[in-house]
């Protein structure tokens, strides 16, 4: 099991089980990411900002513009930070 302390799950992208899914699932178990990985997300919606604001004519579907037909949709800047906090759980929890 993932876990450091009592009931919480740590997310790395790599370690994540059965069991951890099901006590998540099942038990409430909590779920979190490790202080360096925290770090290096904060590092990353950083620097996507900073591209973003610099070059707003760049498209980035499912960040800063949306899929089918809504592609030509604009993302407000809130929405864009929860659409990427979703990517990251994603491939935290599916490492691709």
């Amino acid at each position: 099991m993932n876990m450091n302390h009592k009931n919480t799950i740590y997310l790395d992208g790599e370690h994540l089980t059965i069991e951890d899914v099901i006590n998540i699932a099942e038990k409430g178990y909590k779920v979190d990411f490790r202080e360096g990985t925290k770090q290096d997300i904060a590092d990353l919606r950083k620097r996507l900002d900073r591209q973003l604001d610099k070059h707003p004519g760049i498209k980035i579907y499912g960040t800063n513009v949306l899929h089918g037909d809504l592609k030509d949709k604009q993302v407000p800047l809130p929405t864009r930070r929860i659409l990427f906090l979703w990517a990251v759980l994603e491939c935290c929890i599916f490492k691709r």
